[in-house]
């Protein structure tokens, strides 16, 4: 079977907004009314965003939430292939021949990774040189967001979602794409990436904030999600380095211990 640009859509996150003219930004090189979009545009009542063409629906949300989109998203999606974007991000000139060119290697795959780089064309994080196939547990690369394309059907068929306790906009600030990805691989699933930059996006931000507990929490949960039991032998390493290195005040290092202790408990309680 032949897939190409056709059978793919791009699953764009955004807040607020009343036209198109941030197309313009993220498609500087491509005509972006012949594409495939689906935009969930989270905003108020009367501030809705309409759309006349055919191939870019809009999905008006009064909800927040990064996760929440994200499923309206891929629920709505109607083509084979969903790429999952923010609003903030310029997709590469080839982005769509290396989307089709993946899909024609590995046609088995539910969740396909790629490349991010930087406004200044540098690459947001340490990558694999090769094809590297995903298995659990999940080594220190993983995937972010805007680097997915998933299988739509086959998500679909699994009833696979976002957990929308994960993402901007929710308890826990990051982790969405990870939690998803252990889901999937759970499912047996497959999933690969492939070393080929698709969208430019500035630097790794969200992921740094090691002095936040909301980033905190996320690590100690993905953690737990990943490697099971051994969770709290991590814990007392980390917070040994947060202690070492000084991110914290040294004194507040066992208030952040019974903190984490209590949201590990309660997160397998909700489970």
């Amino acid at each position: 079977m032949s897939y190409s640009s056709d059978d793919i859509s791009i699953l764009i996150a955004t807040m607020n907004r009343s036209d198109f003219s941030f197309l313009d930004a993220m498609f500087p090189h491509h005509e972006w009314r012949d594409l495939n979009l689906v935009i969930v545009n989270q905003t108020k009542k009367g501030q809705e965003l309409k759309s006349e063409l055919e191939n870019i629906l809009v999905v008006n949300s009064y909800d927040v939430g990064l996760s929440k989109s994200r499923n309206l998203a891929l629920k709505n999606c109607k083509t084979t292939y969903g790429v999952i974007a923010d609003d903030d991000v310029i997709f590469q000139t080839d982005c769509l021949n290396l989307y089709s060119k993946a899909i024609q290697q590995k046609l088995d795959l539910a969740f396909y990774s790629f490349k991010s780089c930087d406004l200044q064309n540098r690459d947001r994080k340490e990558y694999p040189d090769s094809l590297n196939e995903f298995c659990l547990p999940l080594k220190k690369f993983k995937p972010s967001s805007i680097e997915i394309m998933l299988n739509i059907p086959l998500i679909k068929k699994r009833n696979l979602k976002f957990d929308e306790n994960f993402g901007l906009g929710a308890h826990f600030p990051v982790g969405e794409e990870e939690e998803f990805l252990i889901k999937l691989l759970r499912a047996n699933l497959k999933a690969m990436f492939f070393p080929e930059t698709v969208v430019k996006h500035q630097q790794e931000s969200s992921r740094n904030q090691v002095r936040s507990l909301g980033f905190l929490r996320t690590q100690l949960i993905l953690y737990y999600l990943n490697h099971g039991w051994v969770t709290h032998i991590w814990l007392y390493k980390y917070l040994f380095y947060i202690w070492r290195k000084q991110l914290q005040p040294r004194s507040e290092i066992f208030e952040i211990y019974r903190i984490m202790n209590q949201e590990l408990r309660e997160f397998k309680l909700s489970r």
